[in-house]
């Protein structure tokens, strides 16, 4: 610097450089890899390369709801937190249209199995149903629905279940048919004898307890 009189002097200044503000487009979103739901927790990266950046931290939500860990099926938004950094100043709830994932309903067919009494009684046949998909038992309520057929007559294919798909799992239905096996009848007859002539003996059976059922 020259003063007046023509003479170099030095002079020194003092500044201060402001952190940035973090923006969405300072990040790379990555949602997961596999979108189908398998009861597992899925997780997204977002990274940044901008030199100075805070710590990130992902979080997720549901329909406005705060999620610990997406693993049922339906859309996610994601939003992050960046602590205070060298060179960038924190923020919260930072997002963008496209940080989002949609986690799919599993749609694998799966292996039904029929249990329990299926011996005609005249009332509707109701075995015990077992639904699992990959060694993985699936919960009835929740993840199936059963519904039953009439299941009164006896029959190789008489009686039937119905398993419809819900929540997260989207199979096609399937319809169990399974055997209604008739109902034995043992019948004795009580000792008793009669010669040939006018006076023959009725020959009787005692009754089998509660068989046959009213209206057979």
């Amino acid at each position: 610097v020259t003063d007046k009189s023509g003479n170099n002097t030095t002079a020194s200044v003092t500044y201060t450089i402001e952190k940035a503000t973090p923006t969405a487009n300072d990040f790379t979103f990555q949602p997961p890899t596999d979108l189908t739901y398998n009861g597992n927790s899925k997780t997204a990266t977002v990274t940044s390369s901008k030199n100075g950046m805070g710590q990130v931290t992902v979080r997720y939500y549901q329909n406005g709801n705060s999620v610990e860990a997406p693993k049922d099926a339906g859309t996610y938004t994601v939003k992050i937190s960046v602590a205070d950094g060298t060179n960038y100043k924190a923020v919260n709830d930072l997002s963008y249209s496209d940080w989002k994932f949609t986690i799919s309903p599993n749609s694998t067919a799966p292996t039904v199995i029929l249990s329990g009494d299926m011996v005609y009684n005249s009332q509707q046949i109701r075995p015990e149903v077992t639904v699992t998909i990959g060694g993985t038992a699936l919960v009835q309520g929740t993840d199936y629905t059963v519904a039953y057929g009439e299941n009164k007559k006896a029959g190789e294919t008489a009686g039937s279940v119905t398993i419809t798909a819900t929540g997260n799992y989207s199979f096609a239905q399937v319809v169990e048919t399974f055997k209604i096996a008739k109902r034995p009848i043992t019948v004795t007859a009580e000792n008793k004898s009669s010669r040939v002539g006018p006076s023959l003996v009725t020959l009787t059976y005692p009754p089998t307890e509660g068989l046959p059922y009213p209206g057979d």
